[in-house]
């Protein structure tokens, strides 16, 4: 007979409140995520939680944004209402080599960063799509990309996203010839 051998009162107390404080953050997260919508934040900002409590809601990065894709969340959404945020798929980041929003930021809620270090978000293909994928030949996102050869590469003449890389900007996203898009940009 398999013999179960007893757990502590300590050891079970332990084990019970670390799995009621994992649900606790679990349930947390599901209810932020319906609160305040995740939204694609400018290069350098920090983690969600210290870019919220950082950001001034001053609108400096926004009118430091050369191309204009930066837009500022309306009221209704929380904690969030006021604060900086893009959308790459229809106002991709251009990755200006200066990152003026960056140096606008009187607060450091986005913080200076190489423009090779940028996570926005990240790229992710669908081969399904993809008319490379189909035969035809296509180099958009290879030729629109940022970071050409380091954040997207072609093998054997079909795109692949490197991940380590990619600065989820959206630009290939935005240029990409397939109808609906090859390319979608996901939260990290």
């Amino acid at each position: 007979m398999d013999e179960k051998r007893p757990i502590g009162r300590s050891a079970f107390l332990r084990h019970g409140l670390a799995q009621l404080l994992g649900k606790l953050v679990e349930g947390l997260e599901q209810v932020q995520e319906q609160v305040v919508p995740r939204r694609f934040r400018p290069p350098g900002a920090q983690s969600e939680p210290e870019f919220l409590a950082t950001c001034q809601r001053c609108n400096a990065c926004v009118r430091a944004c050369e191309p204009g894709i930066l837009m500022v969340m309306r009221p209704g959404h929380g904690i969030a209402t006021g604060t900086p945020y893009l959308e790459p798929h229809s106002g991709p980041c251009q990755l200006c080599p200066t990152l003026p929003c960056i140096a606008a930021c009187p607060s450091g809620a986005l913080r200076p960063i190489p423009l090779d270090q940028v996570r926005i978000g990240m790229a992710v293909l669908d081969p399904v799509t993809c008319i490379a994928f189909h035969g035809q030949q296509c180099r958009v996102c290879l030729d629109v990309c940022p970071l050409p050869g380091k954040a997207i590469a072609f093998e054997e003449n079909l795109p692949r996203i490197l991940e380590d890389r990619c600065t989820g900007c959206g630009v290939c996203s935005f240029a990409c010839v397939a109808q609906p898009t090859a390319i979608r940009i996901r939260h990290l």
